[in-house]
């Protein structure tokens, strides 16, 4: 079925993400599912996992009974936290020593790797495309449009090609009919 908009679809049992995370401590079982990542208590929804984060202003670890009371599905926090129940059942809490490098590592990996399937198109009056230097992960991901990487950047700007640029990922359905 079609999911309307707004409604999440994508799901990844959360054992694959505590998996992908070098020095997780997990307190509870890792056999659930995730249904959406989100440090915003006020969209948690059943499956979420939680992210306790620590603002300037706002500590997400004191919205963690909301997150769980509107039925997020783990809890990721630097802490050392007692797991919060409900219904009887203790929520699994994953603790790391650093939020932003278990961030980093497992959404991309929840929304399967985005960035492995954009493309980089050169819009403009570029005289000649460089070559992706050797051992560039991009180089042969695309047929028709010369990929460039981070590399290559400061060697365009210097050639003067930095002006002519617009760069835009792929997304329409002729460009991704082009890559099949």
């Amino acid at each position: 079925s079609q999911a309307r908009k707004g409604e999440h679809t994508m799901q990844k049992p959360l054992q694959l993400l505590v998996d992908l995370l070098p020095e997780v401590k997990v307190i509870g079982s890792a056999d659930r599912t995730v249904t959406d990542i989100t440090a915003d208590s006020r969209v948690v929804q059943q499956g979420s996992l939680f992210i306790a984060l620590k603002g300037a202003h706002v500590d997400g670890h004191d919205f963690i009974p909301k997150a769980v009371e509107q039925g997020a599905a783990a809890i990721l926090t630097t802490r050392d936290i007692e797991p919060p129940v409900r219904d009887g059942e203790a929520i699994p809490v994953l603790r790391v020593p650093e939020l932003l490098p278990a961030l980093d590592t497992i959404v991309p990996a929840f929304h399967d790797f985005p960035a492995q399937s954009m493309r980089i198109v050169l819009q403009g009056d570029v005289p000649q495309p460089i070559d992706p230097p050797p051992g560039c992960p991009f180089a042969s991901r695309c047929r028709y449009v010369k990929p460039i990487c981070r590399e290559q950047l400061p060697e365009m700007r210097a050639q003067g090609f930095w002006r002519a640029l617009r760069v835009q990922a792929l997304q329409s359905d002729f460009l991704r009919e082009m890559q099949r």
